[in-house]
């Protein structure tokens, strides 16, 4: 009995030793202590992660913007602009992504340690960004209550823009799809508006057909769109894309 018992203490002892053993280490391991940018890039990581949508703010021009990653597209709105940009991502060097527009320029990049840094239309050098506040999803557009009419009123804000309406003509196929349909129609528009800036545009007529993929085609006055409703907001051209199509015409 006694021969058991002095067994049975050898046995804690030992079990105490290795705990001590393992724990000891551990406790004298001193880590190096991160910088204050490593930090901020660990806490906007944490409080935003890839699957939760956030509102970033510019720090060079204070426009804020939603950058929402839950879907197969990456999404991005500026909070005092209707688009929404869907955004392809691709890996670059130590860790980082690209996130691009349909025409290949760089819209956003995202560092390893979180940072996300805004690239917004013509400039090249790019402005950190600050995380905001967290949000809901992008959700897709509202169904119009009365089709035609909205039609009407981007073609009379067109008209504006180009010194005449254009005549709007929607393949019946879009018929069941009249929420997409209309969201590519405004997106040409914005576009139109901003290929004027740097282009001479003369548009007559736009007409939108359905396809497997996002596509635009210009053909002496006349713009021709298509769009794939399954693939929502990256099933339309942008409007960088459409303006891009007016410049090289130049």
């Amino acid at each position: 009995m006694k021969h058991s018992r002095r067994n049975y203490s050898r046995v804690l002892l030992l079990a105490s030793a290795l705990v001590v053993g393992f724990v000891a280490p551990a406790m004298a391991y001193d880590p190096p202590r991160p910088s204050n940018a490593d930090l901020v890039s660990m806490l906007n990581a944490q409080l935003a992660p890839s699957t939760r949508p956030a509102y970033y703010r510019d720090s060079s021009s204070g426009r804020r913007f939603l950058f929402d990653r839950t879907g197969p597209h990456a999404l991005l709105k500026y909070e005092d602009e209707d688009e929404v940009f869907a955004l392809r991502a691709s890996n670059g060097p130590r860790g980082d992504q690209f996130y691009r527009t349909d025409t290949g320029r760089v819209f956003l990049r995202v560092t390893e340690l979180g940072n996300v840094i805004v690239f917004p239309f013509g400039d090249r050098h790019g402005a950190p960004t600050t995380l905001d506040a967290t949000s809901n999803a992008i959700i897709p557009p509202p169904h119009p209550t009365d089709f035609k009419e909205a039609l009407r009123q981007v073609s009379s804000n067109l008209a504006e823009t180009l010194g005449e309406a254009p005549r709007i003509s929607v393949d019946k196929a879009l018929s069941d799809y009249a929420d997409w349909t209309m969201e590519a129609v405004q997106t040409a528009s914005i576009g139109v508006e901003l290929a004027k800036k740097y282009a001479n545009v003369d548009l007559r007529s736009i007409s939108l057909k359905q396809g497997d993929a996002a596509r635009l085609s210009i053909q002496g006055t006349s713009l021709s769109i298509v769009i794939a409703p399954a693939d929502g907001f990256a099933g339309r051209p942008s409007s960088e894309a459409i303006a891009k199509a007016y410049v090289s015409l130049q």
